[in-house]
């Protein structure tokens, strides 16, 4: 697996490398190649957009904005009006499971979402592994724990139960969050077949979510937003 930690890195080339990652990461750099796909020619033909859609990621932006009856962070789109900008999120709508873009150590993530500021500043990252190895899990938590001390630990009982487990370093937070995802409310497809896309019968599987902040941000985003894989974040 190659990772990639310089400046500039790009979605879909080399793996991204979160252990080494700095806290000015271009978020609009590195989801720029296929935000650009997403605008392609619409008369394409259907096979070239079934071929596109099998062998690319599709992400949003969202903007958020402060609820001013419960002080969360939600969805411009979820009100009428606007009670000012807070952030937007890179979101990745569809990836590949099995196809990996971001690491940490022993640890492989298949998607990755990224928050900043107006001003393009990072404000948090989440990268999701949708089925995580144990040990793999076991052997990052005992080297971040050997690095940076006994990490703050959490369990939450939403959408199950969940465990946060966070370091504190000098510039960021590092937070890592284990569950069972029993796959209830996933629909998953298997290519192939007449029809194209089917689902598939999903087992119960252990899911990790890595969550990157930096400081200056760790007291106004954790804890503040309520959808999405940053619901996770405490």
């Amino acid at each position: 697996m190659i990772l990639l930690s310089c400046s500039g890195p790009k979605l879909g080339k080399e793996v991204l490398d979160l252990k080494t990652i700095s806290m000015d990461f271009n978020a609009a750099g590195f989801f720029q190649k296929p935000i650009e796909k997403s605008k392609g020619d619409e008369s394409e033909s259907d096979k070239n957009k079934e071929e596109k859609f099998l062998n690319s990621y599709s992400i949003s932006i969202d903007t958020l904005i402060k609820d001013t009856t419960e002080g969360n962070w939600i969805e411009s789109r979820m009100v009428e009006g606007n009670s000012g900008l807070i952030a937007s999120q890179y979101n990745m709508t569809y990836w590949h499971p099995g196809k990996y873009v971001a690491a940490y150590s022993e640890l492989s993530f298949s998607k990755i979402g990224v928050m900043v500021t107006e001003d393009n500043e990072l404000m948090g990252l989440v990268a999701v592994s949708d089925e995580t190895d144990s040990l793999a899990f076991e052997k990052v938590i005992k080297g971040l724990t050997e690095k940076y001390g006994k990490p703050e630990n959490q369990e939450k009982d939403f959408f199950g139960i969940h465990y946060n487990k966070t370091w504190k370093l000098d510039d960021r937070i590092i937070q890592l969050v284990s569950k069972t995802d029993d796959r209830k409310n996933t629909l998953s497809m298997e290519v192939g077949g007449d029809p194209m896309l089917k689902q598939k019968e999903e087992k119960p599987v252990f899911k990790t979510y890595l969550f990157i902040v930096p400081n200056t941000y760790q007291q106004s985003v954790r804890g503040k937003l309520s959808f999405g894989d940053w619901l996770f974040l405490m």
